[in-house]
């Protein structure tokens, strides 16, 4: 499967697939550190300082 390098830098986690290079998601607003579920398969991120945000990291798509 494809890898994933994660970053946030100015409020922006952007999620990359290292294999092909490219841009799969930037979650606007995340100003916190990054934390992962133990299996890899939910990302969690802080929002604009004042709540958790629960992401599927492959994809960007919002966990409610």
């Amino acid at each position: 499967g494809s890898g994933n390098r994660f970053e946030n830098r100015t409020g922006e986690v952007k999620l990359w697939d290292v294999e092909t290079g490219h841009l799969r998601a930037t979650l606007a607003g995340q100003t916190g550190p990054l934390a992962f579920d133990p299996t890899g398969t939910i990302l969690a991120t802080i929002q604009n300082h004042t709540a958790v945000r629960l992401w599927h990291p492959r994809t960007g798509a919002g966990i409610e």
